[in-house]
């Protein structure tokens, strides 16, 4: 099972929202997706949860990013 772990930040102007959508686009489907970031902009925040990715904040723990791993391999759907 694939998972993406993408920063919200990214290189020149895409974001790892953006990214996750170009990535699940290539792949041909919905690759469940985290995305990590240290933002706490409202503005950022709101994005970042509205674009239905599960959402870290850094400092990310771990322990933490591996159960989240674990947790989204568990509920995706085999392809």
């Amino acid at each position: 099972m694939d998972v993406l772990i993408v920063d919200f930040r990214l290189a020149d102007e895409l974001n790892g929202i953006q990214a996750a959508a170009l990535l699940r686009e290539q792949a041909g489907r919905a690759l469940p997706a985290i995305l990590v970031t240290g933002d706490t902009a409202p503005a950022r925040v709101r994005a970042a949860y509205e674009s239905g990715l599960v959402v870290l904040f850094k400092p990310v723990q771990p322990e933490h990013l591996l159960d989240t791993v674990r947790d989204l391999v568990g509920a995706a759907p085999e392809a």
